[in-house]
């Protein structure tokens, strides 16, 4: 079978892959963070938001939020709540008003796998972003890519009688940095059994190559840690999340 687009189909079953991720947990590091660097924000857009698991979690938090994806499917299985939500590509969206805070969580950013990618989504960053706004996003680091290599996993999710089982081989091209997640989904029923597959196309970075780029797209790096733990970034941190405060570009 021939991969659909990126979450067309995963989407159905997203939630229900990631519902023991501890959102509650990192959006109160993350939120402390953010109160850390910029006390008086309000607005927060969360590009790449999925079904909304940062998203409203901010806005229970008392941002006032928008949450944008590229996936129509994802963002029709929203939690909606408290915050908006939008069809929209991170490379080339533009809000009505500028933001206090910008977020790509959950390695969206890794998900930019060109530089022309990651430099659309600097950009839209910046162009989002008041004078002085926070930039947070996270993505996989290049030390422990290399250091542990990315493994073949399968992993079985139910739900009543639903059983998604999700099997991940992934494929690396160390030139690019790039690494091909093939997954294969086998959904299960009562009445039938059904297939489908994916390939996620995820870029690790290296800290130095980061910031180049955060530079040039106008952004001062505040901080980069591993998420929860604040430890800095080693060949044992797989995820690193940077902070950078927008400025003007000379």
């Amino acid at each position: 079978m021939a991969a659909d687009p990126v979450f067309d189909a995963y989407g159905a079953y997203y939630d229900l892959f990631y519902r023991d991720k501890p959102y509650d947990r990192e959006v109160a590091w993350l939120t402390e963070r953010i109160r850390r660097y910029h006390p008086s924000a309000h607005t927060l857009l969360d590009l790449g938001c999925g079904t909304g698991a940062y998203t409203e979690r901010f806005a229970q938090a008392g941002y006032e939020v928008w949450g944008v994806d590229l996936s129509p499917q994802m963002i029709e299985r929203a939690q909606q709540g408290k915050a908006s939500y939008l069809v929209g590509d991170a490379r080339r969206f533009q809000a009505e008003s500028p933001v206090d805070i910008a977020t790509l969580l959950f390695h969206v950013m890794s998900y930019q796998s060109t530089d022309d990618d990651v430099i659309q989504t600097l950009k839209t960053c910046y162009d989002n972003l008041k004078e002085g706004g926070l930039l947070c996003f996270d993505v996989w680091h290049k030390p422990a890519v290399l250091a542990q290599r990315p493994q073949h996993r399968i992993k079985t999710c139910r739900d009543g009688e639903l059983c998604v089982t999700r099997e991940a081989t992934p494929v690396q091209h160390a030139r690019q940095h790039i690494v091909d997640v093939q997954y294969h989904i086998t959904v299960e029923t009562p009445m039938q059994t059904s297939h489908f597959d994916e390939v996620h196309r995820m870029r690790y970075f290296d800290e130095d190559e980061l910031r180049g780029f955060l530079a040039r797209a106008g952004f001062s790096v505040l901080e980069a840690e591993e998420l929860l733990t604040g430890r800095a970034p080693s060949p044992d941190t797989w995820g690193v999340c940077y902070f950078a405060r927008r400025v003007t570009k000379v």
